[in-house]
């Protein structure tokens, strides 16, 4: 740990004066910096010995004899000077500069020690075009922060850190860095580790949420090759095939587990599937070349797992109390005879097909099933109290499985335990695009909280504003663009569900052309540098593509390309280089592909489906489901 005073050489007599001085200034000085003394002197400071015996360079193990003080090396339990040939059994460590410990200096303020300067001082913003988010040289993580003579916690629940203007820096990259660059850690674990572990104050349990969020990755993936040392003067040959690597990484855990051989994964009782279908809607299996009069004469037609259910109900009194869920637990299905059984030995768990909530009739029958004990027929399911319900939506309502949107405001209010306000959001999208929910406003109503948790922290990032403060009302607002913009993206908007509130125009710039602005956010410096770099190793029939390509870009002719080429030849290099060029310019390009894992390869790339909403089933009348003046053909139109 080294010292916060004044960094110069100082007698015994003047550094005890200089102590005296609350007022005491100076530029500190790092460690690596003391390490190239080639002198013996004093050295005042603050600090403990101990903290700087395993920094390499700072000391050594010497000899015990004063007139030597040659290195030692240890055999056994011994050390043995390598000059002299003096043998010691204890430690005798020797530092470059004879260090001076103060003690009881309870005001003394360590400013910085060595670690801190290497792990957590940050760098100024402006000597890195990464650290930069936007033309005038804000830093990503507003640095550097407000000096404060206290520790406080703003209405959000927010740590603001006492950072005191003592007048003390640390140089760092010819930068007087101060309390203001200073990144919160924990000195005890920065002593003992000697990495990069920043810790915070935290006082909110909704940020045990990131536990859940590190844990659930997945396995570990890792990327290792071996390659032979080439010329970097020479061209490369680029073979994307080879380049890449999806590997699945065993960590010493996980190896130690299957070594053992431990249960990977385990299920207790075998699990039965449950189908259903509307009345009429069953699955109908047939040969080619079966006539119609032979299927319908089939008496397995009318014997399907779920009917068949309904026709134990009628057989077996015992069946009368079980849900459809719970029938394995008593009867077996034979497969062959197309009917259950009484169970005579075991146990089964039933699992009820999932159904999307905007599946209509089949969801609320599939809710039926899981609370409708020993029903004898569809009637018996969408009967309530003695009366038979028209559908199964109705009879669901008058059971009070639905009506009040509860099971919504319950899924939403668990899902915030774990996962961050972005993801609660696109729920509450989902839902509202799937109409499952009889009142949304009732649902945004009672947990907007949980959808706009990070609604101030993204405001004030945005607005490089940490001191911003927004009442209630106006957090509402701004989570409301936010779900406006994830509507809009599916072509729908919050004025189509009544009872929502939308948020005033002020709010929303551009929000009607918000998939053009999505298109136009490419930082088009970052475009053409990424460009240039491109463009430098392409291969001569690479390049003769791309100029006729562009040549039609900068004549606005338009044309149709087609592009023929085996796997590895550099397609989508092309498309890469293609993209930055037209970006770096600030217009627009729409990378499409046919597949999902296509469109991943290109930068912005989308499915053809998605982007010009190409319907899945295609018949010789489809069309895309473009509508007029919607954000998505504004978006060709500028294209």
């Amino acid at each position: 740990m080294l010292a916060m005073g004044s960094s110069q050489s100082l007698s015994s007599t003047s550094s005890r004066a200089a102590l005296s001085d609350d007022k005491e200034v100076g530029i500190v000085k790092m460690l690596s910096e003391l390490q190239t003394t080639k002198e013996v002197r004093g050295l005042w400071f603050y600090g403990k010995i101990n903290a700087i015996l395993n920094a390499t360079g700072w000391a050594y193990m010497g000899c015990f004899k004063r007139s030597c003080r040659a290195r030692v090396i240890k055999y056994d339990n011994e050390f043995e000077c390598t000059k002299c040939g003096v043998r010691s059994s204890e430690e005798n460590w020797l530092y470059k500069l004879k260090l001076n410990v103060v003690h009881g200096r309870h005001k003394a303020e360590l400013l910085f020690w060595d670690q801190a300067c290497k792990q957590f001082l940050g760098k100024p913003a402006s000597d890195f075009r990464e650290h930069l988010d936007d033309d005038k040289g804000h830093c990503t993580k507003h640095f550097p922060k407000k000096f404060s003579q206290r520790t406080t916690i703003d209405k959000s629940g927010y740590p603001k850190y006492r950072r005191r203007n003592n007048g003390r820096s640390v140089e760092k990259n010819g930068h007087p860095m101060d309390n203001r660059y200073v990144i919160p850690h924990n000195r005890t674990l920065l002593l003992k580790y000697g990495g990069h572990i920043n810790v915070e104050w935290c006082n909110q349990s909704r940020s045990v949420k990131y536990l859940f969020k590190y844990i659930n990755k997945g396995d570990d993936r890792i990327t290792v090759a071996f390659s032979e040392a080439t010329d970097s003067s020479k061209p490369q040959k680029i073979d994307e095939i080879k380049m890449y690597y999806d590997c699945r990484y065993i960590s010493a855990c996980e190896a130690a587990w299957r070594i053992f051989s431990y249960h990977i994964h385990y299920r207790d009782v075998p699990v039965e599937r449950l189908s259903f279908h509307l009345p009429g809607e069953q699955n109908v299996y047939y040969k080619p070349d079966a006539s119609i009069e032979s299927v319908l004469r089939n008496t397995n037609l009318h014997s399907t797992k779920f009917i068949a259910w309904m026709r134990a109900n009628q057989l077996y009194q015992e069946a009368r109390e079980l849900t459809y869920v719970d029938f394995p637990s008593k009867f077996t299905w034979n497969k062959k005879k197309r009917e259950w059984s009484p169970r005579k030995r075991g146990f089964a768990v039933g699992r009820v097909f999932f159904v999307r909530p905007g599946a209509g009739e089949k969801y609320y029958l599939r809710v039926l099933l899981n609370v409708v004990k020993g029903p004898r027929s569809f009637e018996e399911l969408r009967t309530v109290d003695g009366k038979i319900y028209d559908t199964f939506r109705d009879a669901c309502y008058a059971r009070g499985l639905h009506g009040d949107d509860k099971e919504y405001i319950d899924g939403i209010t668990e899902s915030s335990h774990s996962a961050m306000a972005r993801w609660l959001r696109h729920l509450f999208v989902t839902l509202l695009l799937q109409g499952s929910m009889t009142k949304p406003e009732s649902v945004w109503e009672k947990c907007w909280e949980y959808l706009s948790e990070d609604i101030l922290y993204n405001v004030r990032k945005n607005l490089h504003d940490q001191e911003l403060e927004l009442d209630k009302g106006e957090i509402q607002k701004y989570c409301l663009v936010e779900i406006e913009k994830l509507l809009q993206q599916r072509g729908k908007s919050l004025r189509d569900y009544v009872g929502m509130p939308v948020p005033p125009d002020s709010y929303i710039p551009s929000m009607e052309d918000i998939l053009i602005h999505e298109e136009l956010k490419y930082d088009k410096c970052v475009m053409a540098e990424e460009h240039q770099k491109l463009l430098k190793d392409m291969t001569d029939e690479q390049r003769a593509v791309y100029e006729i390509i562009m040549e039609s870009v900068d004549r606005k002719c338009g044309g149709v390309f087609f592009l023929y080429g085996h796997g590895g030849t550099g397609k989508t290099y092309l498309w890469r280089t293609l993209s930055a060029a037209i970006r770096s310019r600030g217009e627009i390009v729409l990378n499409v592909a046919s597949s999902g894992i296509a469109s991943l390869l290109l930068p912005g790339g989308r499915t053809a489906h998605s982007r010009f909403a190409i319907p899945l089933n295609v018949t010789e009348d489809s069309t895309c489901n473009i509508k007029h003046g919607s954000p998505l053909a504004r978006l060709l139109e500028q294209t």
